[in-house]
């Protein structure tokens, strides 16, 4: 629940979540990734491609397309709808499994989102956050050592 809150909590004050705040969480999590994970790999595909598209499917595709909205609005309600997570009256949120739903007053993209627009989110997620375009391996081979290669420093 604490990652989820993370980026839960940084939206504006009318509750939307935009692409470029999904874009600082992309990198602040990769950030902390590299900063701790002595496995990683994040590689051209693995990392820089599929991952972050996973990370851009949560704003397009999730988010609300409605005539006010054509390309989309994510609001904190539609976020904690989609992934089962409540609000109580205190303001904690609780996750309850098996409660996932699509908000009944959900649109979804009036187009298709497909590579050209991946694409395109995911040049300008590089020129904003340039961490997200980088390769980056960490290879364990002892307890002492570690070799990091950084493609793009």
């Amino acid at each position: 629940m604490t990652l989820f809150r993370d980026f839960h909590d940084r939206a504006d004050e009318n509750g939307i979540l935009s692409l470029d705040v999904l874009a600082d969480q992309a990198a602040r999590r990769l950030e902390d990734c590299i900063a701790t994970n002595g496995n990683l790999y994040y590689g051209p595909i693995t990392g820089m491609v599929s991952r972050n598209a996973g990370i851009l499917f949560l704003g397009r595709l999730l988010a609300n397309h409605t005539s006010e909205h054509p390309t989309g609005i994510l609001t904190q309600e539609i976020f904690r709808k989609f992934f089962a997570v409540y609000e109580k009256e205190d303001g904690s949120l609780e996750y309850r499994e098996g409660h996932e739903t699509i908000p009944s007053n959900w649109y979804r993209t009036p187009v298709e989102y497909g590579l050209i627009p991946l694409n395109l989110d995911l040049v300008a997620w590089i020129l904003k956050h340039p961490i997200l375009g980088r390769y980056v391996g960490v290879l364990p081979l002892s307890q002492n050592l570690t070799i990091s290669t950084d493609v793009f420093p």
